[in-house]
Formats: structure tokens, C-alpha cells, sequence
């Protein structure tokens, strides 16, 4: 019996000084799924839907640049996955080492990764005010945030039916 509250004392020491470590992999993880990136993926996306309808109507294709675009973002995102994949390796081994620990907790850091397939192409206003100088945002992102639902209304003004 004693031996078993020696382990279970040993197993919740070892937990804590995980979980402590971990933390601040948890808070930067946090931090970058709420970034202004990841929004203005979602923006590129509805332009990208909004592409698609206008390509169909003038019958060649309008969204090949916006597709470059959109695939060096994964790629990007997917280094950065890769790169916070190896922090958490490099934690857990430092961790191990450091605090000699019996116990190593499972981290399941995949489940925790930036997964674009769940960003839906979106036009958030609450990240920038529609009444912004055309001056002020020109070239950004910020311009396309302000004014996509714009762009569909016009189209659909032009197009009717077919958009």
C-alpha cells in the first residue's frame, strides 16, 4: 500500500512539472489560432468563392492567382505546424531530462496544430471598420475584409441569375 502512494504521490509531482513546462507552448499555440491570419485566410477564401462565380460567368479562370495564394499559406502554415511539432519534442526531452521524471505524460500536440480545413471562407467586420479610408488600407487585406460582401452585392446586381 505504501508503495502505491509513493507512485501515485511520484505521478502527480511529475505532472505538475509537465504541465507546468507546457504551458507556455499551450499560450503560444492559443495565441496564434486567434491571430489576424488566420481571419484573413477565411477573407481569401471568400474571395475565392467569389472567383468561382465569376468565372463561370465569363468563362475562363479568375481564381488561379488567388489559388497560388491560398497554397503558399498552407505551405507556410505547414511549417509552422512542423516547427511547433519539434518545440513540444524539444520540450518533452528537456522536461525528461531536467526533472528526471518517471511518469512522462502523453501530449497530444497534433490535436492542438492550426487546421486550416476548418477555416471557412468569411467576411468578418468585427476586425476592422467598413468606413475606413480606401487610402489607409490600400493593398491590404483590410480593404477585402471591409468590402467583400460589397463585391457580392454589385455582381449580383450585374449578373442576376447566372451569379
Amino acid at each position: 500500500m505504501r508503495a502505491f502512494i509513493i507512485l501515485r504521490v511520484t505521478f502527480a509531482k511529475d505532472f505538475k512539472k509537465q504541465a507546468d513546462v507546457f504551458k507556455g507552448l499551450g499560450y503560444l499555440i492559443l495565441f496564434l489560432k486567434k491571430c489576424r491570419f488566420i481571419k484573413e485566410y477565411a477573407v481569401l477564401l471568400a474571395f475565392k468563392e467569389l472567383f468561382k462565380k465569376l468565372s463561370k460567368i465569363y468563362e475562363i479562370d479568375l481564381t488561379y492567382k488567388i489559388d497560388k495564394w491560398i497554397e503558399d499559406f498552407k505551405n507556410d502554415i505547414e511549417l509552422l505546424n512542423h516547427e511547433l511539432i519539434l518545440i513540444s519534442e524539444k520540450i518533452e526531452e528537456a522536461v525528461y531530462s531536467k526533472h528526471n521524471i518517471t511518469f512522462l505524460k502523453e501530449t497530444f500536440i497534433k490535436d492542438m496544430l492550426i487546421d486550416l480545413e476548418k477555416v471557412k471562407a468569411g467576411d468578418d467586420r468585427k476586425f476592422i471598420d467598413i468606413n475606413i479610408k480606401r487610402s489607409e488600407v490600400e493593398g491590404k487585406i483590410g480593404l477585402a475584409v471591409a468590402g467583400i460582401e460589397r463585391y457580392y452585392q454589385e455582381f449580383k446586381k450585374l449578373f442576376d441569375e447566372e451569379f
